[in-house]
């Protein structure tokens, strides 16, 4: 199946304004269960803002579509490149939405000491068997993952990007644990 957001968007609203579905059909998939899905959908937004909707994802492409009833608005997302997660863009746009405040990413490099960088040295390992190695090579700080060796980009003393394979590196104050977020999972290491 092949759809844009725009599609995405004239489905949802179609099922909200009764126009493919039944209003008992619709009161029962959006009756939320203790496990989060109704028939067919999950709840988005919070108690302020109650959207309904469904994400999709397979091999590097990631969808997802919500419709706020109270709003009439309808959100379509498609994507096929995947290097920022998908729900922090989404959450952004629905507090945009709502005209609640978001804290945009720059991205933006920092400076940041090799001293400072010194107390993120070491081994890291994950539950899952994940094991990075953190070193600091020419001045900035590198990981290494299976035999491989990448630099990081500095966001901040503590926070980390690659560029070439769209994770996010947090480290916790004290270097004794690594959280790595890619697109859709994010890792917990601690250090060994």
């Amino acid at each position: 199946m092949i759809s844009t957001p725009d599609d995405l968007c004239t489905f949802i609203t179609a099922i909200f304004n009764g126009g493919l579905i039944s209003r008992t059909s619709l009161s029962r998939m959006t009756r939320i269960e203790k496990d989060g899905y109704g028939w067919g959908m999950f709840s988005f937004g919070d108690s302020a803002y109650r959207g309904y909707g469904h994400n999709g994802k397979t091999e590097g492409f990631a969808s997802s579509m919500q419709y706020y009833p109270e709003a009439r608005l309808a959100i379509g997302y498609c994507t096929n490149g995947e290097s920022y997660p998908k729900d922090d863009i989404l959450d952004a746009v629905v507090k945009i939405c709502f005209r609640q405040p978001v804290v945009i990413p720059t991205f933006k490099s920092a400076a940041v000491s090799v001293q400072a960088l010194q107390p993120l040295v070491g081994t890291y390992v994950g539950d899952n068997g994940l094991k990075v190695v953190a070193s600091i090579v020419h001045d900035s700080l590198a990981l290494e993952v299976k035999g491989r060796r990448f630099v990081l980009d500095a966001l901040s003393g503590r926070e980390f990007h690659s560029v070439q394979f769209g994770f996010f590196f947090d480290f916790n104050e004290d270097g004794r644990q690594l959280v790595i977020h890619d697109a859709a999972v994010t890792y917990w290491l601690r250090r060994e």
